[in-house]
C-alpha cells in the first residue's frame, strides 16, 4: 500500500465525496501531506484535519462527520 500511496494511485471505483472525515493529528505538516495522499485513495471525502485540541473540539461541535480518526501521535 505504501508504494501505491507514493505512486499516487487512486481507487477510481469509489465515490465517497458525500462523506466527511475529521482527523486529529499532532503534526501540521503531516496533516497537509496526508490530505493530498489519502483523500484520493479514500474516494475523495471531505477531509478535515486538526492538530490542536481546542480546534478539534470546535470542529467536532460545528459539523457532523462520518468518521472521526485519531492519528497515533495524537493518542500520546
Amino acid at each position: 500500500m505504501i508504494n501505491d500511496i507514493l505512486k499516487g494511485k487512486t481507487n477510481q471505483n469509489i465515490d465517497n465525496s458525500s462523506k466527511s472525515i475529521l482527523v486529529r493529528g499532532c503534526d501540521p505538516e503531516m496533516a497537509k501531506r496526508a490530505s493530498k495522499i489519502v483523500v484520493p485513495l479514500l474516494g475523495n471525502p471531505k477531509f478535515v484535519t486538526s492538530t490542536k485540541d481546542e480546534d478539534f473540539f470546535a470542529k467536532l461541535k460545528k459539523s457532523k462527520f462520518d468518521i472521526v480518526f485519531f492519528a497515533p501521535g495524537a493518542c500520546r
